[in-house]
């Protein structure tokens, strides 16, 4: 599995003083059709538990992936997403499942 890195994250975790990048999953709660969801979510802090978490160095970076997680392709990319207020990040190559 490939990871790709975005210049803009790379930026925005020097930014944060954090050389981090953490991929779990999150639970949204019920959906319009009755079911939940499962959404990736992307953070910059070492994780609380790491030994749930695949542990990958890109770089200069350490790249936390929590063992739920599904990879879709032979690569996930970490992308950063700017709005008026705040950058956000988020993944691409990343499996949303529903229950």
């Amino acid at each position: 599995m490939q990871i790709i890195i975005g210049d803009e994250v790379k930026a925005f975790l020097i930014k944060k003083n954090s050389m981090v990048l953490t991929l779990s999953m999150f639970h949204t709660g019920s959906s319009c059709g009755g079911g939940s969801l499962m959404m990736p979510e992307v953070g910059y802090r070492v994780p609380k538990v790491p030994e749930h978490y695949n542990i990958i160095k890109v770089d200069d970076i350490t790249v936390y992936i929590k063992n739920n997680v599904t990879i879709t392709s032979e690569q996930i990319e970490f992308v950063a997403i700017k709005n008026l207020l705040a950058t956000t990040l988020d993944v691409r190559g990343v499996r949303i499942k529903s229950n």
